[in-house]
């Protein structure tokens, strides 16, 4: 049993967050104005940033136990990721990988399982990375980059 802790970048929430930046910015805006100062604006934007953070940011652990993926989310106070079901080394047709180094999916026949670890923290992502490649040495396993997915 191997275990590998991921930090784990979400590109769907930051374009969530992204478009709630206006928002952000005018009521900060707004309410540092109202709070009288121009301290209150850098404050509040602060913490938007900070909140955007941490809605976009995750800390993903990966066990490699008995020819299976286990994935386990660190939880939150709020928006937790959803829970991500066990995969079994067989089941896995391809993995994609840029750069060798950023893991951004992993598909079988009836799923694909987003990962975007991010260059912000690695952790074992390197580790990770070799292990799978290892494990799955023996199945018949495609690996590829995001950009031959996407074509």
């Amino acid at each position: 049993m191997q275990k590998f802790d991921l930090t784990i970048f979400r590109e769907t929430r930051l374009y969530i967050g992204l478009a709630f930046l206006p928002v952000g910015l005018l009521g900060s805006i707004f309410l540092g104005i109202e709070l009288g100062g121009f301290a209150f604006v850098i404050i509040l934007l602060v913490l938007f940033f900070l909140l955007l953070g941490y809605f976009v940011i995750g800390h993903l652990t990966i066990t490699i136990d008995n020819d299976e993926l286990q994935f386990q989310w660190t939880k939150k106070y709020f928006f937790n990721f959803k829970d991500i079901a066990p995969v079994r080394l067989s089941d896995i047709n391809t993995i994609i990988l840029d750069n060798g180094q950023f893991l951004r999916k992993i598909k079988t026949n009836d799923r694909t399982i987003p990962i975007n670890n991010s260059k912000i923290k690695p952790k074992d992502a390197s580790k990770f990375i070799y292990q799978l490649s290892v494990a799955t040495k023996n199945y018949d396993v495609k690996r590829i980059d995001s950009w031959d997915a996407w074509a």
